[in-house]
């Protein structure tokens, strides 16, 4: 696994374990850039009507996605793990839009699902029985 995809997804959990943790624990994050900004509100989106899915924060789905994700690239179903990526990250991102109140870590953490999904998306794909020949490799046999 290349290292800037570890590192984003370490960065990921710990984000979205930060962000659970200030909805469950109901303590104020700290929000870059809510001083000078009308529409940065990090407590207010991480809190607000929308922000839990089941009744977890989305911060703990996120969490949860990216500590999925580490071995999720030799998955044969990875496709499926990437859509749910995907479909939580627009969930947050429409959430955001709805209030119009954005969380900056909010979206460095939908930044890094959609990053990640894109490098596990794009590595070599593999079979049970080892790795898929490339299509000029298949073409010469």
């Amino acid at each position: 696994m290349p290292l800037i995809r570890t590192f984003l997804l370490t960065a990921g959990v710990l984000i979205g374990g930060y962000l659970a943790a200030a909805h469950w624990l109901s303590f104020g994050v700290v929000c870059p850039g809510a001083t000078d900004v009308s529409w940065i509100n990090c407590n207010f989106t991480i809190n607000s009507p929308g922000s839990t899915l089941l009744g977890i924060p989305l911060g703990f789905w996120g969490s949860l996605w990216c500590l999925g994700s580490y071995g999720m690239s030799k998955f044969p179903g990875k496709i499926l793990w990437i859509l749910g990526g995907m479909a939580g990250t627009g969930w947050a991102i429409g959430h955001e839009l709805y209030w119009e109140s954005w969380c900056v870590w909010c979206t460095v953490l939908q930044l890094i699902i959609m990053t990640t999904s894109l490098m596990t998306w794009a590595q070599p794909k593999f079979s049970i029985g080892g790795p898929v020949p490339s299509r000029h490799e298949f073409l010469r046999k």
